[in-house]
């Protein structure tokens, strides 16, 4: 609530990184566990679904910098206030 649709985009593509680094990170734990007692296949598994997990959070990661810079464009242009007015005539997008 108030809080800027591009903001809160940003806030949740940070989340979703580091849910995705995480993920990453046990899917190394599991690795290195299952290289400890002699389980290769598992280990083989394990990394490869750590690669799909680190080129998931680098997809992330390529985001965020955008939606960062659109939340500063729109917050510093007044176009935040003004949509929360409900003043959406000269808003891009807006209908008006």
């Amino acid at each position: 609530i108030g809080q800027p649709k591009e903001d809160k985009n940003t806030q949740n593509l940070i989340v979703a990184y580091a849910i995705e680094q995480s993920e990453v990170a046990s899917y190394e734990a599991l690795k290195v566990a299952a290289e400890a007692v002699g389980d290769i296949p598992t280990a083989n598994l394990a990394e490869e679904i750590q690669r799909e997990e680190q080129m998931a959070a680098q997809r992330i990661w390529n985001l965020i910098p955008a939606n960062a810079r659109l939340s500063v464009k729109r917050q510093t242009s007044g176009e935040w206030e003004r949509s929360r007015r409900g003043d959406v005539s000269g808003i891009a997008g807006s209908p008006v």
